[in-house]
């Protein structure tokens, strides 16, 4: 495979997925952009005989029984409401470019190269929204960068009123922005020998690490800290005790949100407020239970969830991906995306010399707690995370 063609497409795959997330530019533009670049990738492999799906057999079987089931749903949508062309196209989107993505896309190149041009495109992508945490917005090339208008400041010392808005770059929602910076950095956690890189290397891990901050998403700073706590575990005490700290990490927070939902014992200091999720996540598990098997198929998820929700309650998606899962495939669905989630994560501990793929790993599950997107789809967030667990799948 030619390294520079290979460098080219996984950057085109980032920026088009970008787009899909940037406000002034037209949703179907950015589909229809993400999607071509994604495709390009097989007619690249076949190009040099090369197209043959990279997978081991279980993860094959559990992503096309997800979309087995989404397609079913899609079947059975005229016996239990509307047709719609939104679900019905983002079923045929899921079966098309997902697999494309977990099993094809990760051919082109090493996990080195791609880990370093996913690095350095969030630290681009921060880099041009740090003028607006002190100016106030700005034309680039005629697009629009403005911070976000929520109604909170960052604490930041050594600047006027010490305080700043939260930046969001080219993105359409600073959150957004957090996990493409955060992930950026936990990307950029491999050791690079010469002394040269090294520098470059801590340049790039301290703009998106700053991004995470001020981009102000909660999420995106905690993950950010936890990847660099199991890096520099992995470096100073080895890998057998960094993945102690990865899978304590993980486990750790399915407890914590075990406690909040009143599901396990635990003292009242670890209570959090989780803004408006818990009444989300609540209604999402009541949606479930009322279409166990198969869930509601691919959709707009709020609507699904809307009759569970109380009077007065702000409609929006479940913000959880596994969740997501269980609403839009049910049990069946959602249990097998949890043990693929699951398998991904435990093979990531067993890849790499180096901690980089379990960092990623260990940010994308947990972005996915407090976020509604999955491997399934062309949004940024969804291809970022297809792609990355398609390096932890890739056979060695």
């Amino acid at each position: 495979m030619n390294v520079h063609l290979g460098r080219v497409l996984l950057l085109l795959l980032l920026v088009s997925s970008i787009m899909t997330r940037m406000a002034s530019v037209s949703l179907l533009v950015a589909y229809a952009a993400t999607a071509v670049v994604i495709m390009s990738f097989p007619l690249v492999l076949y190009s040099q005989d090369s197209l043959k799906l990279m997978s081991g057999k279980f993860s094959f079987y559990a992503i096309y029984l997800i979309i087995l089931i989404y397609f079913i749903n899609s079947l059975l949508i005229p016996f239990s409401r509307m047709p719609s062309l939104y679900s019905v196209a983002k079923t045929v989107a899921f079966a098309v470019f997902s697999p494309v993505c977990l099993f094809l896309v990760p051919k082109i190149l090493d996990s080195k190269n791609y880990f370093h041009i996913l690095s350095r495109v969030a630290a681009v992508t921060v880099l041009i929204g740090l003028p607006t945490a002190v100016s106030g917005s700005y034309s680039l090339l005629g697009y629009q960068v403005t911070p976000h208008i929520w109604g909170f400041n960052l604490p930041v010392p050594f600047i006027p009123n010490n305080s700043i808005k939260p930046i969001t770059s080219v993105m359409d929602n600073p959150n957004v922005l957090g996990y493409l910076a955060s992930v950026g950095f936990a990307s950029s956690l491999f050791r690079v020998q010469k002394k040269s890189k090294i520098r470059l290397q801590l340049i790039v891990a301290s703009i998106n690490l700053l991004g995470a901050y001020l981009s102000g998403s909660r999420t995106a700073l905690a993950v950010s800290l936890v990847v660099g706590v199991i890096a520099a575990v992995y470096y100073t005490l080895g890998p057998r005790i960094a993945w102690i700290t990865a899978l304590g990490t993980c486990t750790s927070v399915v407890y914590f949100l075990a406690l909040n939902f009143e599901l396990a014992p635990g003292p009242e200091a670890l209570q959090a407020d989780l803004r408006n999720r818990k009444y989300l996540w609540r209604a999402t598990v009541q949606a479930t239970e009322a279409r166990p098997v198969l869930g509601f198929g691919a959709g707009r998820q709020s609507e699904f969830i809307k009759p569970f929700l109380s009077s007065g309650k702000e409609i929006h998606p479940p913000h959880n991906s596994y969740l997501r899962m269980f609403l839009t495939t049910g049990l069946l669905g959602g249990l097998t995306y949890i043990v693929l989630t699951g398998h991904v994560f435990a093979r990531s501990l067993n890849r790499s010399p180096q901690p980089v793929l379990t960092c990623v790993v260990t940010a994308i599950i947990l972005h996915q707690i407090f976020a509604g997107f999955s491997i399934f789809g062309l949004a940024f967030n969804s291809v970022i995370a297809a792609v990355s667990f398609g390096y932890v799948l890739r056979p060695e």
